[in-house]
């Protein structure tokens, strides 16, 4: 899922000097790319320029507006909890 590809703000750890997000950074990146991804999908199929393709057990079929939107929240919830 696109989450961990999304462009995070870092802050400077002190004690080891690299990059570190921030509690409230991190919430904040996931509910921005949540709303990102969300409004892309939707705006694709009004436009109907969004086509997104599975296999499953009968061959690869395309997927609907609901089920992407179903997929959105449970990665959301996966990586936000």
């Amino acid at each position: 899922m696109k989450f961990k590809r999304r462009q995070h703000s870092r802050i400077k750890n002190v004690d080891t000097g690299k990059s570190a997000l921030n509690i409230t950074d991190k919430a904040n990146n996931y509910v921005k790319a949540y709303a990102e991804l969300y409004d892309e999908i939707v705006k694709g199929y009004e436009n109907g320029t969004r086509e997104i393709y599975v296999a499953d057990e009968n061959g690869p079929r395309k997927l609907t507006k609901d089920e992407e939107l179903s997929n959105l929240d449970a990665a959301y919830k996966k990586n936000s909890g």
